[in-house]
């Protein structure tokens, strides 16, 4: 139809409306989300998950030398692929998918596994009770590292949300109380 409007108009030739009645056109998906519907991986999405699993690769070497915890951020915003097959790949205890929220209690469980897999104490009484009340304000990605903190019994987490007056005073007194 639009081919006939261009012809009328001598924009294209009669020749050229019967050879490119019909148009095939490809689209070629660069994105690492791998979340385009029948494809088997979008371009990007390999190499991305390269990156990862180098970065868990040199990341597992510090935590299992010093019996530590890491919690890894991955990319991908609302698509859960990278950070499922990189899990799998590095052999992480925990990992939580945009596409499906938590199980209920999933911090009790996450600090059990802390627990587990060290020989120091975790998950004693958490120092940051009193912020509980506003965690459910938190997006999950901001409110993981206060449950991991609370699990190891930080003395001080920084949470950008939450604008602490004077933290800056408050760090230095506690660095300096600990080096006495």
């Amino acid at each position: 139809m639009q081919s006939l409007k261009l012809c009328i108009d001598g924009q294209i030739s009669a020749d050229d409306q019967q050879k490119y009645a019909h148009l095939n056109i490809v689209g070629m998906v660069g994105s690492i989300d791998n979340d385009f519907c029948g494809t088997d991986m979008t371009i990007g999405t390999d190499s991305a998950l390269h990156r990862i699993i180098e970065a868990c690769d040199a990341i597992s070497a510090t935590a299992y030398s010093h019996q530590r915890c890491f919690i890894m951020e991955v990319m991908g915003r609302h698509c859960g692929y990278l950070a499922l097959v990189a899990a799998l790949a590095s052999e992480a205890s925990w990992v939580l998918l945009p596409e499906e929220p938590p199980p209920a209690g999933w911090q009790t469980t996450m600090c059990d596994k802390l627990r587990m897999a060290s020989s120091a104490p975790l998950c004693g009484r958490p120092a940051h009770r009193q912020a509980a009340e506003q965690t459910t304000a938190l997006p999950l990605h901001r409110y993981l590292p206060l449950v991991a903190a609370e699990c190891v019994e930080a003395d001080y987490v920084f949470i950008p949300e939450w604008p602490v007056v004077n933290w800056e005073k408050k760090l230095v007194v506690k660095l300096h109380a600990a080096s006495v």
